[in-house]
């Protein structure tokens, strides 16, 4: 893709002051550059490069004081977790919008509380509510340290 763009260059022999070019058929660029090469212009090269759209992202509107820094303070002040080994019939007892918990990565987390901070909306949460959340999570937000974001919502480990 990007031979294209280093094919041009204009050599100058100084023994004959003749000019010799040497020139890719697909280059067009006939701007004289530094030492007696040509380089191509910043046109050629905007039009080579592949530009990808952003894919659209939903957005959905929290309710004032519940944005991720908001959440983070609350998190600092407040410890909502219980450590224990539960079962998969055990999370699945909690789906509903006030008691709600979700497996990660084999963690079992008590996210009722950060529903309303969640910057998708609580409805995608509630989909995984009483499962295993990984696979859904991992898709939107692979990058994310559930574990710093989650740590005081942590109701215990999946037992095996």
């Amino acid at each position: 893709q990007f031979a294209g763009l280093l094919s041009t260059a204009k050599v100058t022999d100084l023994s004959n002051s003749e000019e010799k070019s040497t020139r890719n058929a697909s280059s067009t660029s006939d701007n004289a550059g530094f030492g007696g090469f040509s380089f191509p212009v910043a046109a050629e090269i905007a039009s080579s490069v592949e530009t990808l759209a952003p894919k659209e992202r939903k957005k959905v509107a929290l309710k004032p004081q519940f944005s991720q820094m908001a959440w983070l303070n609350l998190k600092m002040q407040r410890d909502l977790r219980f450590e224990s080994s539960l079962t998969l019939e055990e999370v699945a007892k909690h789906s509903t919008e006030k008691d709600c918990w979700m497996i990660l990565r084999g963690k079992v987390y008590n996210i009722s509380s950060y529903l309303d901070y969640h910057p998708g909306g609580k409805k995608i949460l509630l989909k995984a509510g009483g499962t295993d959340g990984t696979e859904l999570f991992d898709k939107y937000h692979r990058w994310v340290n559930i574990d710093f974001l989650m740590s005081k919502c942590l109701v215990g480990a999946l037992s095996a």
